[in-house]
């Protein structure tokens, strides 16, 4: 097998295997935090959310949609998208990381102790 060959065989294989994998972790997401984000209407699920852990929510789930566009983006050959896209999934992983610090702050002063 040529080199050209090999790399075309690695960019089809890559061009499913990145944008199959960012959508599992979207949808292990979405499975895992289904009763207590997503679908907690439908579960009536307690506590009650703040507005912090609904900002929370929604940063990641913009950033798992990101994500899923990006891997897409660069599987279609869309260079240019992926990134003009970048600044936005930098951004993302900033507020990420200070909603999380934020939150396990927030969850400390409430006394919250996982299981």
């Amino acid at each position: 097998m040529t080199a050209i060959q090999h790399s075309a065989r690695a960019s089809r294989t890559d061009s499913i295997f990145y944008p199959s994998m960012a959508a599992a972790v979207a949808l292990a997401a979405f499975i895992g935090f289904s009763r207590s984000f997503y679908l907690k209407p439908v579960f009536h699920a307690p506590p009650e959310l703040s507005a912090l852990m609904l900002v929370h929510g929604l940063v990641f789930t913009s950033w798992c949609a990101l994500l899923i566009a990006q891997t897409g983006f660069v599987a279609a050959g869309r260079h240019d998208l992926h990134r003009r896209l970048g600044v936005a999934g930098v951004a993302l992983a900033a507020a990420m990381i200070v909603l999380g610090l934020w939150l396990a702050v927030d969850a400390l002063r409430r006394g919250f102790s996982p299981v």
